[in-house]
């Protein structure tokens, strides 16, 4: 895998690699940590279940049969996890 200069700022530091169809690094060289960070981020393309999927994430977040209410879910949801 080469990894170029970004698209947006030819004269950045940044430099992009495609590693699989869909899957892109982004590679900031630097001296100044000890340590080095690996981000990765997934795109895919958004399909006719988007919204679904999205609507429905909002509505088990506001309540269930079980928890009416935001408050009774979040009091649920508190003695789960803490």
């Amino acid at each position: 895998m080469t990894l170029v200069p970004t698209r947006a700022q030819p004269d950045s530091r940044i430099r992009s690699g495609v590693i699989a169809p869909g899957v892109r690094l982004h590679l900031l060289p630097t001296d100044r940590f000890t340590t080095t960070i690996c981000r990765v981020v997934l795109h895919r393309d958004l399909g006719a279940e988007a919204t679904a999927t999205s609507l429905l994430a909002h509505v088990l977040e506001s309540a269930t049969a079980k928890h009416p209410s935001r408050e009774a879910l979040a009091h649920r949801l508190a003695d789960l996890y803490g």
